[in-house]
């Protein structure tokens, strides 16, 4: 049908916990604005096993199945880096069976590098550049009118010889415009089933909300501020006013039956004032939910963690990143020690759980940063600590210390690059440590059994939990959980004892 689509999510992310924003946020676009027939394929499958490549495979076919039983006139693909190939298998794929649907693939990285998706003979016609709402409205309206596309702005395309683009498209700057995300076309069971995944390490039924866009931050392993700049954004921050956000939430917790919800923007509490809002107005509407976010230690003060943990919060996850002065000011973080003392000393002093991420493998990074790392994370006593190697992601300022560059073949290996370290290009640290080693072990060393299920005895969790309306999901599901931090712990003590034998050896 020439004026319906297919908005669709790689297979590979069917165990992933997040909803995929994107496609909800177009879906919802299109219908509101757009009056065309939309379908998010999204198949889903546990999110306590990994994903094999049998099962991959199997999804990816019965992707292509419900494409050509919809025999949409438009396709629209979301890709991560780690998705190029894949996307372009399934784009070939489909194109096989339906030769005159018009395959468009948006996100981060076919905005920075559409050339990897955009060649002679591609399967893919066009890209799409920068936030996707209006621009693949316009494509879609473009498309099923049999117009040309040069007029719309924030497209790509191969011609001739290379890579035709139209202008940039300026950012939406009202969010309160967008809809709400299509949440009807997605398993609902899946993304609102209790689990650990959302708000880490607490067993929830968890609702994911986005209340801005953009990031001022000059992080180098971010591709943010580089994005933006891509985009022509000059000023990339922008949010949506507090009714609108309440209001989603509000929708959320009534239609879905959540129990609390995670703000997943890239930094909470940019604006002060539409912080200590917010606080109020969840307060004023008593939807009796717990919450948690994620921001930085630079952005928060005692008195807004009070006024957070009023209205709800039970944990702020905090990117500390490194215990090292020299390092923080290498990545631009942005932030001091003392600052990150202080944030962690007042959750602990007000009862919210603070989560700290940490990452080794930075440029320039000495066995004294190290060192300085792990004394920080022993004084700071997060709930949970994540610790990661630094990644050098295409787009980021780092990535450009990577030579030679990798090809579209190597993109798999950024896959699992923030816990291994998958390529020689990817060592930026200058000391001799074994950085599997080490992240495996801190990851074991903080994160004790004990802590990892603390959450069970958190009074505000536990009065959650027994007055709602999914009580019966937290019973069978917290079998599954518990049997997985056991397998967690028994894996890396297997995993230790067999690196200290080869040491031995």
């Amino acid at each position: 049908m020439r004026d319906s689509v297919c908005l669709i999510s790689p297979a590979s992310r069917a165990n992933a916990p997040t909803r995929p924003f994107g496609l909800l946020y177009v879906a919802g676009y299109l219908q509101k604005y757009g009056g065309m027939k939309t379908e998010i394929i999204d198949l889903k499958t546990s999110s306590f096993h990994p994903l094999s490549d049998v099962t991959r495979r199997r999804l990816e076919n019965m992707i292509v199945e419900r494409v050509s039983q919809a025999k949409p006139g438009l396709v629209g693909i979301t890709c991560l880096v780690t998705e190029v190939k894949e996307v372009l298998g399934l784009s070939a794929d489909i194109k096989g069976l339906l030769p005159d649907a018009v395959i468009v693939v948006g996100g981060i990285h076919p905005t920075m590098y559409p050339q990897d998706l955009l060649y002679d003979s591609s399967p893919v016609d066009y890209v799409v550049i920068g936030e996707g709402e209006e621009t693949f409205t316009e494509l879609a309206r473009a498309i099923s009118n049999g117009q040309g596309v040069q007029d719309v702005r924030g497209v790509a395309w191969f011609a001739g010889q290379g890579v035709c683009r139209t202008p940039p498209r300026p950012p939406i700057e009202d969010l309160d415009t967008i809809p709400f995300p299509l949440y009807e076309q997605i398993d609902i069971d899946y993304y609102f089933r209790p689990g650990i995944n959302i708000i880490r390490n607490m067993l929830l039924s968890t609702a994911q909300i986005l209340t801005s866009r953009g990031c001022p931050s000059q992080c180098t392993f971010c591709v943010n501020k580089n994005l933006y700049r891509i985009m022509g954004f000059k000023k990339p921050f922008r949010q949506r006013s507090v009714k609108n956000v309440v209001d989603e939430i509000e929708y959320l917790a009534k239609k879905y039956a959540a129990d609390g919800f995670y703000l997943c923007d890239d930094a909470f509490c940019i604006r002060k004032q539409w912080t200590f809002d917010f606080c109020t107005e969840l307060t004023r509407r008593n939807l009796g939910l717990i919450w948690a976010t994620e921001t930085k230690v630079n952005l928060i003060s005692r008195e807004m963690i009070q006024a957070m943990r009023n209205a709800g919060c039970v944990q702020l996850d905090f990117g500390v990143e490194s215990g090292s002065p020299e390092v923080l000011k290498r990545m631009k973080k942005g932030i001091t020690l003392e600052q990150v003392r202080d944030a962690f000393r007042w959750c602990h002093e007000l009862g919210v759980r603070p989560m700290a991420n940490f990452m080794f493998n930075t440029p320039g990074e000495t066995e004294d940063d190290v060192q300085k790392t792990l004394a920080l994370a022993r004084e700071i006593d997060a709930c949970y600590y994540s610790f990661g190697l630094m990644t050098p992601f295409p787009g980021t300022d780092i990535y450009e210390e990577v030579q030679p560059k990798l090809t579209v073949d190597e993109y798999g290996l950024f896959s699992e690059a923030h816990t291994s370290l998958a390529d020689p290009r990817f060592r930026f640290a200058q000391h001799d440590l074994d950085l599997d080693k080490l992240v495996w072990k801190a990851h074991v060393s903080f994160n004790s059994l004990w802590r990892r299920a603390s959450f069970l005895f958190n009074g505000v969790y536990l009065k959650q939990v027994l007055r709602s309306k999914r009580r019966w999901e937290y019973l069978s599901t917290l079998l599954e959980v518990f049997t997985r931090i056991v397998d967690y712990h028994w894996t890396h003590l297997k995993f230790a004892l067999k690196r200290s034998k080869a040491t031995e050896d």
